[in-house]
């Protein structure tokens, strides 16, 4: 959580004022762009709705950036750090993304903009993540962290009007505005915040739902596989942040004796045994699955349909793409993995050596995470 979440209002420094200015600019003429864009598809007057939400989101993101710019601290030559402007293009692919709301489900190649602008949001998010890890402004923190909770909340949002996601599933993106709202509040009335540890098991769901539902997003995916999983990464991602709201709200104590006992025990279990059983299960699995695939290779082409690229990228993202958010010492080597891979398809065309090196990839990526998984990658 920020260590404060009201920021005074200082008055912005020259260079501070050009630099808001310039990220405006850009938000713009990516507002504009995306507009010009949509019209291949649409008329002006059915654009109306998501220019509106569009700009609606844009606007609350440079208004939280302004309120933030004067504790965001400019480097010698008076620009932005990498860091800050990473998260800046993430924040403007979750705006882009929430006009979409009012439109509805692209058919076609305009099917892959929604789920792309969410995917290179989060790809964004977690560059910046690694370029914050030797330090993070006080105002970067909270741009990132607001920026994040409009992500949850839009890519969720997105994943039930595509009909992926049950509406439900609207109380898990909303998990991030509800810490954020409650500090504030407290702020507010002057009580004090409780200090909450960052949780590497909470940062590490809420990253895997994310991807979760911007797959969800892309025209390959069905409403069976993306709700299982939407399922399975996040309950446990609400619960935590369910747990972490009622420290905050003040109704838990985390120095409570009962409570440290089981965080203590859940820790050990998620270092010790349930890692190992989880590395062992998924081991057996892939074994199994990629012996079926292996020999019933003709019915799993089949099941992708005549056009094998839509079927090897659909693979390529549900099997290699969650991994890469698991540990920053593996997020290169699967990135470099997965461009080397497809660009084999490209050439060799869909085969079972092909398939059988995709899986391997991703069941390799699995079953090397051990406790580089549960690295922190919330700063």
């Amino acid at each position: 959580m920020p260590d404060t979440p009201s920021f005074p209002n200082p008055k912005l420094t020259p260079a501070l004022q050009r630099q808001w200015t310039m990220t405006a600019g850009v938000f713009l003429i990516a507002l504009a762009g995306m507009f010009v864009l949509l019209l291949q598809q649409w008329q002006a007057a059915q654009l109306l709705g998501w220019l509106l939400i569009a700009g609606l989101a844009l606007f609350y993101e440079l208004r939280i950036f302004k309120q933030a710019l004067p504790y965001v601290p400019l480097d010698g030559d008076g620009g932005m750090g990498r860091g800050v402007m990473a998260v800046l293009a993430a924040g403007l692919g979750y705006g882009l993304l929430a006009g979409m709301l009012m439109l509805p489900q692209m058919e076609g190649w305009w099917g892959w903009i929604p789920g792309g602008l969410a995917l290179a949001a989060m790809i964004a998010e977690e560059l910046a993540a690694t370029w914050f890890r030797h330090g993070i402004s006080r105002g970067a923190r909270h741009v990132r962290r607001e920026f994040r909770a409009l992500g949850l909340l839009v890519v969720t949002a997105m994943a039930v009007h595509y009909n992926r996601f049950d509406p439900w599933f609207l109380a898990i993106g909303l998990m991030d505005y509800l810490l954020l709202f409650t500090a504030s509040w407290r702020a507010r009335k002057g009580r004090e915040i409780p200090a909450i540890t960052p949780s590497q098991p909470r940062s590490w769901l809420q990253m895997l739902y994310l991807v979760t539902a911007g797959v969800a997003l892309l025209p390959f995916s069905t409403r069976e596989v993306m709700l299982v999983l939407g399922v399975l990464y996040g309950v446990p991602y609400f619960l935590l942040a369910l747990r972490d709201w009622f420290i905050l709200a003040g109704l838990l104590h985390p120095d409570q004796g009962i409570y440290s006992q089981v965080s203590a025990a859940v820790r050990r279990a998620i270092d010790g045994w349930l890692a190992l059983t989880v590395r062992l299960f998924a081991g057996v699995l892939s074994a199994t699955l990629l012996a079926d695939m292996l020999f019933h290779f003709d019915v799993y082409v089949a099941r992708f349909g005549a056009a094998w690229k839509p079927g090897a990228l659909a693979l390529l993202l549900l099997v290699t793409l969650p991994f890469l958010f698991l540990g920053i010492r593996v997020r290169w080597a699967a990135l470099a993995a997965l461009v080397a891979f497809a660009g084999v398809i490209i050439i060799m065309g869909w085969n079972p050596v092909v398939f059988a090196g995709l899986f391997l990839t991703g069941a390799s990526l699995l079953l090397g995470q051990g406790r580089v998984a549960l690295e922190s990658s919330d700063v």
